[in-house]
C-alpha cells in the first residue's frame, strides 16, 4: 500500500486506489504537489494532498522501467529510462508531470545501443546520459533538453576503440560537469571537466594523462 506522509499536515493521505507493488522508490515534485512512482503496469502521478492518480504512461507486456524517474527542478516534467517504444532497447524519455504525451529525448542510437543511466541539472534545464549512441559499446556522456531537442555530447572525441565514459557529476554555481574517460581494457583513466552548457570542444582534461 502507498502511503506518503507530508509534515505540513496532521494525517496520512493515501494516495494510490489500493495496495501498489512499487518497482522503484516513490518521488516526490520539488514543490511537494505531486507524487511520481512506478509499477508493473506503468508510470503514475498523483497529487500529494489526495486526488485519483493519473497515468503518465503505460507499458506494453514484456516492456519495463529502467531504474528510478526523476522530476525536473521545476517539476514541470517526469525524466524516465525505458524500452517504451522497442523491445529491449532502453531510451530516455520524459513527460508531463500532470500528464499528457510522452517525448523520447535521448537522440537516434546506433543498432545495438541504448541509454545507461541519466541524471538531472540542479539549477538548470538540463538532463545528462551515458548512451552508446553512435558506436555500439562505446559509451559517451550526452545532455539534452527535458523536454527534447538535439542532443549535445560533452566529453571529447573518444581516441579509440576500448575507451568509455564512466561516472560523472555535476554541480557548481556555474554548473559544470565532472567526468571519467577510461581504457577499458587497461584499467586507466582520466578525469574531465566541461560547463554544464558546454559541448566536446571545450571540456578540459583536469588529472594528468594516464592512456
Amino acid at each position: 500500500l502507498l502511503l506518503l506522509a507530508f509534515g505540513a499536515f496532521a494525517q496520512n493521505a493515501q494516495l494510490s486506489p489500493g495496495p501498489v507493488l512499487l518497482t522503484s522508490p516513490a518521488t516526490i515534485s520539488p514543490d511537494s504537489q505531486r507524487a511520481v512512482y512506478a509499477d508493473a503496469a506503468g508510470l503514475w502521478s498523483v497529487p500529494l494532498r489526495g486526488g485519483s492518480p493519473v497515468t503518465l504512461i503505460t507499458l506494453m507486456p514484456g516492456r519495463q522501467l529502467f531504474g528510478a524517474a526523476q522530476i525536473t527542478p521545476d517539476g514541470a516534467r517526469v525524466v524516465y529510462v525505458a524500452d517504451q517504444d522497442t523491445l529491449g532497447k532502453p531510451e530516455l524519455y520524459s513527460v508531463p508531470i500532470a500528464g499528457g504525451p510522452s517525448v523520447r529525448i535521448s537522440k537516434d542510437l546506433v543498432l545495438g545501443g541504448h541509454v545507461l543511466n541519466f541524471d538531472l541539472s540542479l539549477s538548470l534545464d538540463q538532463v545528462y546520459y551515458e548512451a552508446d549512441a553512435v558506436t555500439n559499446n562505446t559509451v559517451e556522456l550526452w545532455r539534452v533538453l527535458s523536454a527534447g531537442g538535439p542532443s549535445v555530447r560533452v566529453n571529447r572525441t573518444l581516441p579509440a576503440t576500448n575507451y568509455d565514459v564512466f561516472e560523472y557529476a555535476s554541480g557548481g554555481s556555474p554548473e559544470y560537469i565532472v567526468y571519467r574517460v577510461g581504457r577499458t581494457v587497461q584499467g586507466r583513466y582520466e578525469l574531465w571537466s566541461v560547463s554544464a552548457t558546454g559541448t566536446s570542444s571545450s571540456a578540459r582534461r583536469i588529472s594528468p594523462s594516464s592512456m
